[in-house]
């Protein structure tokens, strides 16, 4: 969709499986004249694959994890509370591959965000919670995404995911979100965590820090 047509060999890929879509002529040309000019990515943590150690079963419908298996090597770094890989240079990675690979049309990072459970076991003598995690990993995707764009892609901009807890149709409120604390005990009262102070800071200074990166991106 963003480069206007599609690799043969995805087309061979269908056929082999028997799940070639239907199409009528002039369908293509159309995708070709429509192409795709701003792209948002979503980016929490990476899926890591290999080629699959075990056979798939043939009688299964076929599904692309017929080619791969995801794995998880030694000495990764870990979310401490809800256990997905945190891997900040893979916004660098995607980015790059927009750029190279696709155009490098015009990018959004447009959802990035750190998940934790129980935040409140965070919080100081005043109340507020101390979620220098969420600071730590923010500012480090930010640099990888300042990085690519040091080196020339077209990237706009950057949106936490999310500004305060957001209601999950599948963990309701358990993973917490965000720079502002919803206080589900004392009338759902909003506080600012450390992380929105940090974010204040950040609006008024144009500036930050971060490890693997040079000391300070302005």
């Amino acid at each position: 969709m963003i480069n206007g047509k599609f690799d043969e060999a995805y087309f061979e890929l269908l056929k082999k499986h028997e799940c070639m879509f239907e199409y009528v002529k002039g369908d293509f040309e159309k995708i070709d004249d429509n192409k795709i000019e701003v792209v948002g990515i979503n980016y929490y943590q990476p899926l890591r694959v290999r080629q699959r150690e075990t056979a798939w079963n043939p009688d299964k419908p076929f599904i692309p994890t017929a080619y791969y298996e995801t794995y998880s090597p030694r000495g990764i770094k870990m979310n401490f509370s809800r256990g997905w890989e945190i891997y900040p240079k893979g916004i660098y990675d995607m980015l790059k591959i927009i750029q190279n690979d696709y155009r490098n049309i015009e990018c959004w990072i447009t959802e990035n965000g750190m998940r934790v459970m129980g935040e409140d076991k965070f919080k100081d003598a005043s109340g507020q919670i101390q979620d220098s995690y969420r600071i730590e990993f923010l500012s480090d995707h930010m640099a990888w995404m300042l990085k690519a764009i040091d080196e020339g892609c077209d990237c706009r901009g950057f949106l936490n995911w999310t500004f305060t807890y957001n209601l999950s149709p599948v963990n309701a409120f358990r993973n917490r979100y965000g720079f502002v604390e919803i206080d589900m005990e004392n009338n759902r009262n909003r506080r600012i965590k450390k992380s929105g102070d940090w974010v204040k800071e950040l609006m008024r200074t144009r500036c930050f820090e971060a490890e693997d990166t040079e000391p300070e991106y302005k």
